[in-house]
């Protein structure tokens, strides 16, 4: 059986995971990349491009993740769907 999960709807999950442990990532990661996965901590990165090299080594272009910086400020989210424009990504 094959689903569809609107890309929105699990960025939404993945950044209100991260704004939860913000606080938390604060004390120890500020201003680090972290790669947020199934509501979880996957990695802390000094760069962006060490976290998505990370991410799309272990998850594949078509990974559900998302990578953020750990910093007070809104933090913008990255993942590999929004940036190449898919509205939505197959689940199997």
């Amino acid at each position: 059986m094959t689903f569809l999960v609107s890309a929105s709807d699990w960025m939404i999950k993945e950044y209100e995971a991260f704004k939860a442990k913000l606080p938390e990532l604060l004390v120890k990661y500020r201003d680090k990349y972290v790669v947020i996965k199934d509501g979880e901590v996957q990695g802390i990165f000094e760069s962006i491009e060490e976290a998505y090299k990370y991410a799309l080594e272990k998850y594949g272009i078509n990974g559900m993740f998302i990578i953020q910086k750990v910093k007070e400020e809104r933090a913008e989210y990255f993942s590999p769907t929004h940036a190449l424009g898919l509205d939505s990504a197959q689940v199997s």
